[in-house]
C-alpha cells in the first residue's frame, strides 16, 4: 500500500511540475491525515494548507467530523478546502472570479480572514462579500433601546454597518 501511495504521489508531483509549479516538495507520511497535515504544516511553517473536502477516518475511535474540519480546527495556518477542482482551476486561469464570503464579527480573527481574502486577489479575480450578523434583541438590550422586541431599528443597523465598514 505504501509503495502504491508513493507511485501516486510521484505522479501528482510530476503533474504539478508540468503545470508550472515553481517549487514543490513531496512527503509520504503514515498516520491519520488530519494529524499529519497539521504537524507537517506547523513544522514547515506553511502559510496555507489546501486539501480536498472528502476524507475518510479509519475506526470508530476517531473524532467526529471530517478530515477537513479537524484540520481547520487545529491548524495554525489558514485552511482552504477545495470541494471541486474545475472552478478553482478556472479562477487561477483568470476565466472566472472567485466568490468569497467573509463572516466578520469585528474581531482580530475576522480581520485576518479579510486580509487573506484580499491576498487571494493576487492569484486571480475575486468578488468579496463581507457579512456581519448581529442579534437585534441583544444589541437593543445592550444599548437600552426599548420598543417592540423584534422591531427594526434603522439607527442600530446603520451603526453596525458603519462599524463593519471601518473594520473591513
Amino acid at each position: 500500500a505504501r509503495d502504491a501511495a508513493a507511485v501516486r504521489l510521484r505522479a501528482e508531483v510530476e503533474r504539478a511540475r508540468a503545470l508550472g509549479t515553481s517549487s514543490i516538495e513531496d512527503s509520504l507520511s503514515d498516520g491519520p491525515a488530519d494529524e499529519v497535515l497539521v504537524e507537517k504544516g506547523a513544522a514547515l511553517e506553511v502559510s496555507l494548507i489546501v486539501l480536498g473536502a472528502v476524507g475518510h477516518a479509519a475506526g470508530e475511535a476517531r473524532r467526529t467530523g471530517g478530515t477537513a474540519e479537524r484540520v481547520a480546527a487545529s491548524a495554525k495556518a489558514p485552511v482552504l478546502v477545495v470541494r471541486a477542482a474545475p472552478p478553482i482551476e478556472a479562477w487561477l486561469r483568470g476565466e472566472r472570479s472567485l466568490k468569497i464570503v467573509v463572516g466578520d464579527d469585528l474581531t482580530p480573527g475576522s480581520l485576518a480572514a479579510l486580509r487573506w481574502a484580499a491576498d487571494l486577489r493576487r492569484l486571480g479575480p475575486c468578488e468579496i462579500v463581507v457579512c456581519h450578523v448581529f442579534s437585534l434583541i441583544g444589541e437593543k438590550a445592550r444599548l437600552g433601546i426599548g420598543g417592540p422586541l423584534f422591531a427594526r431599528v434603522p439607527e442600530l443597523e446603520q451603526a453596525n454597518l458603519a462599524a463593519l465598514r471601518r473594520h473591513a
